[in-house]
């Protein structure tokens, strides 16, 4: 059944470079919008 499943979905396996261009991004984004929580309240985010 796995076998079939990852057929069916990645029937082509993703570039390693795209994967970590991807993470990358998300990584970054995650930074972007934690700080423009933080900012848009007012607050001091706990880290720091």
């Amino acid at each position: 059944m796995r076998r079939l499943l990852l057929n069916l979905v990645w029937a082509v396996m993703p570039d390693a470079e795209k994967v970590l261009a991807w993470s990358e991004w998300r990584r970054a984004h995650q930074y972007r919008a934690r700080a423009s929580h933080y900012k848009w309240r007012k607050a001091k985010p706990p880290d720091t």
